[in-house]
């Protein structure tokens, strides 16, 4: 009874009864926890709450994205917590400065979509028999509507047709940091720095393509292992490119030794004669995100190297700049042409006027520091990368 089992007085069981306590309260026992855990009737100091009250598991994951060696396309910084809606403008900027920079392959898709779609219509067409053709009347907004919102979709998504195919959003999962690929065929006929180049001075010139959400435009020419020995191999095919040893009048004009050939031509003469005019600048700017291993020193000393000695280095306004842009495992490797002169591939402040420039940069130095041990604020200065480590190389190869 209740004394007995409060050890007022011992307990006297028989065989019968302890196997009965053994057997038969069990049931009652395990369903009074679970209804305490539950909610349900209040025991086991479980409470209310119902399921928010149970623990779920959840499985441990591990993020398996990262760029692909050997890959090209474009790293894009943006606006903390608009990512999908910058890569969308961007997606649709880079394929626009493509097909003007090809335009008979830009016509072939347009004819091939519109065999397609006859195709399709007719097959519509013969589906709906006299039903379809009776019925004259104007298209509905709301199904033309609908259609424009499905195209975006799959141009956001890299999907449908030739066009969406050259540039495919790759997730790293970062805030405020994506990648773009750029599929083979396009990048044998469109190096990513030469048409990263030129949708930027469109938006300078132009003022299109613009984003409101797009901050920096870094293109990547060719992906390799995050160590020093792979950089330096990687690098050495774009070396031999953008700096040749044999500097001529073509030569010249492509390092950006002058404006035209009688300039080009007065440097070769110039070198010619051992005054040692150089014919082309360089700097070499480097930034790391979710990697501590790569340091900025050995990593640019060693690209440094690689330059033929006439190229001298120049901080303020190179006319070459080496990118080594390292994410995770891998290094991001370009060289891109006026990267100061074009605000560092900063596509919202190319798109600005110099007034909305100065505001912008005034906003964000008007800023009251922060206290220590304060988080980060939601949006990035307008004209540096979140999360990078960046700084030119100050070493000169004599």
């Amino acid at each position: 009874d209740g004394g007995a089992l409060r050890g007022d007085q011992p307990a006297h069981f028989s065989r019968d009864q302890v196997y009965a306590s053994n057997a038969l309260p069990q049931v009652p026992c395990w369903g009074a926890w679970r209804a305490g855990r539950t909610g349900g009737g209040g025991g086991g100091g479980g409470g209310g709450g119902g399921a928010a009250k149970r623990g779920k598991w959840r499985a441990h994951t591990v993020s398996s994205s990262c760029i692909p060696y050997g890959a090209a396309g474009v790293i894009l910084t943006t606006d903390q917590g608009k990512e999908r809606h910058a890569t969308r403008d961007t997606l649709r900027a880079l394929n626009d400065t493509y097909e003007e920079l090809f335009p008979e392959e830009a016509a072939e898709e347009a004819a091939a979509a519109a065999a397609a779609g006859g195709e399709d219509a007719a097959d519509a067409a013969g589906d709906a028999g006299d039903a379809a053709t009776a019925k004259k009347s104007a298209p509905d907004v709301a199904d033309l509507l609908a259609a424009e919102l499905s195209e975006l979709k799959e141009e956001a998504k890299g999907g449908g047709d030739k066009a969406a195919q050259r540039f495919k959003p790759l997730n790293l999962d970062f805030k405020a940091c994506m990648f773009i690929t750029m599929n083979w065929q396009a990048a044998l006929k469109c190096a990513p720095s030469e048409l990263v180049h030129r949708m930027l001075t469109n938006t300078r010139d132009k003022g299109s393509p613009r984003s409101r959400h797009t901050m920096r435009v870094v293109p990547v020419d060719t992906v390799c292992f995050a160590g020093v020995e792979e950089i330096k191999k990687a690098m050495l095919p774009l070396i031999a490119k953008h700096f040749p040893t044999d500097v001529t009048a073509e030569g010249a004009v492509a390092a950006g030794g002058g404006d035209g050939k009688e300039d080009a031509a007065a440097a070769v003469k110039d070198t010619e004669k051992g005054d040692g005019v150089i014919p082309g600048t360089f700097a070499i700017m480097f930034a790391s995100r979710a990697n501590n291993s790569m340091k900025r020193g050995p990593v640019i000393e060693a690209v440094a190297a690689l330059v033929p000695a006439p190229y001298k280095v120049d901080l303020s306004r190179p006319e070459l700049t080496i990118m080594c842009e390292v994410v995770k495992g891998t290094c991001c490797i370009s060289i891109v042409k006026n990267y100061f002169q074009l605000l560092k591939y900063n596509q919202r402040l190319l798109g600005m006027t110099q007034e909305e420039r100065d505001a912008e940069k005034g906003k964000t130095m008007s800023q009251p520091p922060k206290p220590k041990g304060a988080a980060d604020e939601e949006t990035p200065a307008a004209d540096e990368a979140p999360g990078a480590d960046e700084a030119p190389a100050a070493k000169s190869v004599e």
